[in-house]
């Protein structure tokens, strides 16, 4: 076999064992991907400051956090 052949199969079965482990962990309960650090507060305040009419880009000016995250905020709630 050629190198590029075995190459190919370490990759594919590197690949299948991380997506077994992926599915075994969500099975189990954890929460995958990266922690916040935007507390209830700043939920709070993110709602509030867009019930007085603020928008997205400003609110996340003022509290210094991202446009994305202020977004998904406002969009969950």
């Amino acid at each position: 076999m050629s190198e590029a052949v075995v190459c190919y199969f370490d990759q594919l079965t590197h690949s299948q064992k991380t997506k077994v482990g992926l599915a075994r962990a969500v099975r189990e309960g954890k929460k995958l991907g990266r922690k916040t650090n935007v507390t209830p507060g700043t939920r709070a305040t993110v709602l509030e400051l867009r019930r007085h009419g603020y928008g997205i880009k400003k609110i996340a000016s003022m509290l210094r956090i991202g446009v994305g995250t202020t977004s998904a905020i406002v969009k969950a709630a």
